[in-house]
């Protein structure tokens, strides 16, 4: 029996409707990441955080779940030249044909303001949300990316993310928890400070993927929002060490609880992708190295206790 044209129409746009119902309905945990230590590179042993709902530490600001899609499909998370520009990744906008049916996940705005758009590019428009891709995590293995320069020169040579920053999971394929780190290599952070002053990441997002396809898992983002965890600490703290002048180690925990099987049990993770966030800077730096990348070392300073003391007067 053959179905009509009208037929398949309204059966084709019920399944669209269903489809945008599930996703809408879908749900995930902010508990399911961590950041649990900032510490001094000299003296990692003690914690700078003095508050949060860990106490000390903090849950993941935000997070979003997609049920069947594949963060790494079509380079989505190997964005080039990832300074951050508008469709270049997938934190930024861009599409994949066999993702969410051609459309973007993302739209750069998941996790900022619209006057947060920069003009990364040079194309005298503020439309680029500034995600830069830092490393993915598969089995126990870490890919550095590349980035820069910004804005961008093709006869410019990049540089890799592992050249500054050193990143740690403990956990491989397989397991539904692991412990992270994060921290600026030794010698880097002055050349940093005299390039870059203050300039600064003030957000970190970790996607986890989980399963091998779209009946076993999805993936999920969580983001760490520092304008707020660095204000919250200000509160609570109005001495907070906390301050760009000095680099600082990140560390903190992952978990895949946010995708089950059927006995309730958190699904093995396949991999995990870091992101990071360059806010436009309020100086104008010329420098032969992209402040998108350069900042990655202090990024682990992240936002100055003076730009949070400025806002309040």
């Amino acid at each position: 029996m053959k179905m009509s044209s009208t037929l398949k129409l309204v059966f084709g746009l019920s399944m669209l409707l269903l489809a945008s119902f599930t996703r809408a309905e879908l749900t995930c945990s902010t508990t399911n990441a961590a950041l649990l230590g900032v510490a001094d590179v000299v003296d990692p042993g003690t914690n700078l955080l003095a508050s949060g709902p860990i106490n000390p530490g903090y849950y993941a600001n935000s997070c979003l779940i997609f049920e069947g899609e594949n963060d790494d499909a079509g380079g989505l998370s190997e964005p080039h030249p990832n300074i951050g520009q508008l469709y270049d990744g997938l934190l930024n906008g861009e599409a994949f044909q066999n993702v969410n049916g051609g459309s973007p996940l993302f739209t750069g705005l998941e996790f900022i303001d619209p006057n947060q758009l920069q003009d990364l590019d040079g194309d005298g428009n503020f439309t680029d949300p500034g995600w830069i891709h830092l490393a993915n995590i598969n089995d126990g293995n870490i890919s550095y990316s590349n980035a820069g320069p910004s804005p961008y020169i093709a006869t410019s040579e990049q540089i890799n993310i592992g050249d500054l920053i050193n990143i740690t999971f403990s956990c491989n394929a397989g397991d539904t928890f692991c412990s992270w780190t994060l921290t600026p290599l030794p010698g880097i952070v002055d050349k940093v400070q005299t390039l870059l002053g203050g300039a600064t990441f003030d957000h970190l997002l970790f996607s986890v993927k989980t399963g091998a396809g779209p009946s076993t898992g999805g993936f999920a983002v969580y983001d760490f929002d520092f304008n707020q965890i660095f204000a919250n600490e200000l509160t609570n703290n109005p001495l907070s060490p906390l301050t760009l002048d000095n680099p600082y180690l990140l560390s903190g925990t992952i978990s895949t609880g946010d995708f089950v099987n059927g006995e309730n049990n958190p699904r093995a993770y396949s991999h995990i992708n870091v992101w990071a966030r360059d806010p436009q800077s309020s100086v104008t730096i010329l420098i032969s190295e992209p402040k998108s990348l350069t900042l990655l070392v202090l990024a682990l300073g992240l936002l100055s206790v003076r730009r949070f003391a400025g806002k309040k007067h």
